[in-house]
């Protein structure tokens, strides 16, 4: 048997890439993709503040916000409710 690099048992290193295989599977089905966004901060301040009131993350508060005004401006379609 060779030795592992990092020291670890073979049930460690067994446990260790069930994990990380997980998070590839979870990650894998994700319906959102990350975006970098610079907001001046008092931008910053009011979104928080938007999010906190209306008990929504921060992430989603954006991501609201924006699909709202792409579907206001006709680059998403609207939602038909039914």
């Amino acid at each position: 048997m060779r030795p592992n690099p990092r020291g670890c048992s073979a049930e460690a290193l067994q446990i260790t890439n069930h994990h990380v295989q997980q998070v590839l599977v979870a990650m894998a089905f994700r319906k959102t993709l990350p975006v970098g966004l610079r907001l001046l901060p008092e931008a910053k301040a009011a979104l928080e503040k938007a999010a906190e009131e209306d008990d929504w993350s921060l992430s989603s508060m954006m991501e609201r916000i924006i699909k709202r005004w792409l579907v206001e401006h006709d680059y998403l379609p609207k939602k038909e409710r039914g």
